[in-house]
């Protein structure tokens, strides 16, 4: 199931408490990119939020591995989830023309 997840700072996310632990949150971030959670990830601007598609059975096991992020386990950040379905106008052209659908496609 894909998944799209958005991080928030928490009131306890001052920028040493958030700097403290950096080393250990790049190091889930790549961990849980290489395991194949994190299908594509993007910052705003200014680094304050996390927009990610994941890939996870579901919305439960996502946050169960998301809740092992330093900053999460520690309060500094927290997840918003909301699973992904495919748009039925871009199936609609896939089967319209007889081509596959693309390779981003959610898959249930």
């Amino acid at each position: 199931m894909r998944i799209f997840a958005t991080s928030k700072p928490t009131p306890a996310a001052t920028e040493a408490a958030l700097m403290a632990d950096m080393e250990e949150e790049l190091a889930a971030g790549r961990r849980f990119y290489e395991e194949g959670l994190i299908l594509q990830a993007y910052m705003d601007p200014a680094y304050k939020r996390t927009f990610m598609v994941l890939e996870a059975e579901s919305v439960e096991a996502a946050k169960a591995r998301f809740d092992t992020y330093p900053q999460v386990a520690r309060g500094l950040i927290a997840f918003d989830y909301t699973p992904l379905i495919g748009m039925p106008a871009i199936a609609q052209v896939h089967e319209q023309k007889a081509t596959p659908l693309p390779d981003w496609w959610p898959r249930s």
